[in-house]
């Protein structure tokens, strides 16, 4: 699931472009003359989405195969009249549009409030549904503020109990990145590759920071940091028993490969790494 969200997450046109196919099919579906056609784009879109969700193990995977499933049975209304067009090469009659129920209640003003209800009712889910894709926007998408001290961190200097660990991989202890992405949250990679996250409220202005493992009954510790220079980092405090003082450095983020190789129109060989 995390190599999905990764390379689902890397490409911001991919994002919209799936997400307005989704859309579309959603909106497609609203009026009785675009049924059809939006059950069809609906069929497509969550067909995709299912196989991704059973293939990359995605625990929402009974929710997309029943839309899907509903998608297709929208569609199957039509089922001869589309067997007609796609495959048999024979004449299709159009589809009945009446309404479902008596022309009488269809007249006049009837009519008017038939329509001023449909408008209020798609205008209530679209809005629903704008407000809340707003607010993943801004609590977990690009829309969100960065966090104090944001950054990826290498870790350059790392004192423990008063003794340096030099960059070993078979050092379990020994901090490699620090990255601070989430406004309460820090990641720390060790050497081993392992990851650690701790909770942590920062103050800039008084240059502390309150560090807390994550786990039952665990209390904040106090540290403070020091930017001696622009790109530097020094954190010193103490956690469980032990005091540390690591010194790091920042990373540049646009020298990751994701982020500088850019698009290509031409090509002329594979770039894959």
């Amino acid at each position: 699931m995390g190599l999905l969200w990764t390379f689902m997450g890397y490409s911001a046109p991919y994002n919209l472009f799936t997400g307005g196919m989704e859309v579309l099919g959603g909106l497609l579906l609203l009026f009785r003359r675009t049924t059809t056609l939006g059950a069809l784009v609906s069929v497509g879109v969550m067909s995709n989405v299912v196989m991704l969700n059973f293939c990359y193990d995605v625990p929402v995977k009974l929710f997309s195969t029943h839309l899907l499933f509903f998608a297709g049975i929208l569609a199957a209304r039509d089922c001869r009249r589309l067997l007609y067009l796609f495959v048999l090469n024979r004449p299709v009659a159009p589809a009945d549009l009446s309404p479902p129920w008596s022309a009488r209640w269809d007249a006049g003003r009837r009519r008017g409030l038939r329509w001023t209800v449909k408008a209020l009712l798609i205008g209530a889910v679209l809005v629903g549904a704008f407000h809340t894709s707003w607010g993943v926007y801004q609590t977990y998408g690009a829309g969100r503020e960065e966090p104090p001290l944001y950054g990826l961190y290498d870790v350059e200097t790392f004192v423990k109990d008063g003794i340096e660990h030099p960059p070993l991989l078979t050092d379990a202890e020994r901090w490699r990145t620090v990255i601070f992405d989430w406004p309460e949250r820090v990641a720390v990679r060790r050497m081993d590759g392992s990851v650690v996250w701790l909770t942590v409220a920062v103050d800039e202005a008084a240059g502390t920071l309150q560090i807390t493992p994550r786990g039952p009954a665990q209390t904040p510790t106090p540290w403070t940091f020091e930017r001696p220079q622009p790109g530097r980092l020094i954190l010193t405090g103490e956690m469980e028993g032990s005091t540390y003082s690591v010194e790091t450095t920042a990373r540049d983020l646009d020298t990751f490969l994701l982020r500088s190789r850019g698009f290509h129109w031409v090509q002329e060989l594979p770039f894959n790494r």
